[in-house]
């Protein structure tokens, strides 16, 4: 069992705690777990298990509608994150990484926990 947990991206050395100890309901800290582990039924996710679907973002229908696109690179998504302030966070982490699960944590272990509290609620 420890091998297949080390073995899948979604249960890296991320900081669980931090996530966990964040003072939100528990509706969003469910969404922050099945974010975490990118099991939302974006349409990319529909269309590897077998969903015959278009695959373009149901917001702008640029681009292929996957959990990072969706949340963070997505021009609602991104002007929701420009109104609260984080933008400029959001876009570097982006540069930084294409693995969603890694920038989730990564944003929310740079975040003060003020931030942290809005960024959960805002997802």
């Amino acid at each position: 069992m420890d091998l297949l947990l080390a073995a899948t991206p979604s249960h890296g050395n991320y900081n669980w705690t931090s996530l966990w100890s964040i003072k939100i309901p528990p509706r969003v800290r469910s969404l922050l777990w099945r974010l975490a582990h990118q099991c939302l039924p974006t349409r990319a996710n529909l269309i590897t298990r077998g969903i015959p679907c278009e695959d373009s973002c149901v917001s702008c229908e640029l681009l292929a509608e996957t959990h990072i696109h969706t949340f963070f690179v997505c021009s609602k998504a991104a002007d929701c994150w420009e109104k609260i302030g984080l933008g400029n966070l959001i876009r570097n982490l982006l540069l930084t990484t294409d693995n969603f699960t890694a920038t989730l944590f990564n944003l929310f272990d740079k975040l003060l926990l003020h931030h942290q509290h809005l960024a959960a609620m805002l997802l």
